[in-house]
């Protein structure tokens, strides 16, 4: 029954491991998705969202569900690739539209038809959950489908997209301008006017209680972004890396507008935006 699954529209392979049918397959040549049905299903369907760029699924997030009886699915929203490398966006209006919010819904469906095949049944309660981009695909799937869903969690969302490119960019001209800063140093600093008794393993436990006042400009700025001084920690990765290659706030920026807001390869965080 596993192996004979099909899909119209659809390329697909189905292997059964003893415990779960894993199906893998791409729809319309562009959406791949993965949908984990277990022999012991409980009825539930859960849609997970992709973070970043997108691009990859992950199967530890799909055996996660598949292991507590759910039905899951994922998709890599229309495209292969690093989730944080946005060049498949180059020139393809079609990929854009997937990635922003139709493979969601090509997904769901897909699910929806394979679920009612494998079982004989569709799924009694449908929720769609996901954090950062995938917090955004959940609002989407809320805004869009609502009547696809008995419940949707949003973690994180990465709202107002747009903006979050314009907001990154903008603080990363600022990192670019500004002298280098000690996230540790920071951190230490934040931490050390927090109420003593209010921090456990270099995390403040009740943020609000603590005052710092960086006078640094760029600590001020960070700050005001929205990153906590008693999180610091992860300054060093995302906000001020200085390894252009790794994964940060400044690749991320301008994967965003080379590839998705300009048609512009060789735009740089550096550069003052214009428009």
């Amino acid at each position: 029954m596993c192996a004979a699954l099909t899909l119209p529209g659809a390329t697909i392979s189905a292997t059964h491991d003893g415990k779960i049918c894993r199906v893998e397959g791409r729809i319309a040549g562009r959406v791949g998705f993965q949908l984990w049905l277990p022999d012991a299903w409980n009825g539930r369907y859960y849609q997970i969202g992709t973070g970043g760029f997108a691009g990859q699924i992950f199967p530890d997030s799909l055996a996660w569900d598949a292991a507590k009886g759910n039905a899951v699915a994922m998709s890599d929203a229309g495209h292969r690739g690093n989730p944080m490398d946005a060049g498949w966006a180059k020139g393809d209006r079609q990929a854009v539209i997937d990635y922003g919010y139709q493979s969601i819904k090509t997904t769901s469906d897909a699910a929806r038809i394979l679920i009612r095949r494998y079982y004989g049944r569709v799924a009694h309660h449908r929720y769609f959950a996901g954090c950062s981009n995938g917090g955004r695909q959940a609002l989407m799937a809320a805004m869009r489908w609502p009547q696809d869903w008995e419940g949707i969690v949003a973690g994180s969302p990465a709202a107002l997209w747009t903006r979050q490119h314009a907001s990154f960019a903008a603080l990363q001209q600022q990192v670019e301008r500004s002298l280098p800063i000690d996230p540790a140093k920071v951190q230490r600093a934040a931490l050390a006017t927090c109420p003593k008794g209010t921090v456990a393993n270099d995390v403040a436990l009740d943020p609000e209680r603590c005052h710092y006042r960086p006078a640094d400009p760029l600590v001020r700025a960070i700050v005001a972004a929205g990153y906590a001084p008693t999180s610091t920690g992860d300054w060093g990765k995302w906000i001020v890396n200085p390894d252009r290659a790794a994964p940060s706030q400044r690749r991320f920026a301008e994967g965003g507008y080379r590839y998705l807001l300009r048609n512009n390869p060789g735009w740089q965080v550096a550069r003052v935006l214009s428009g």
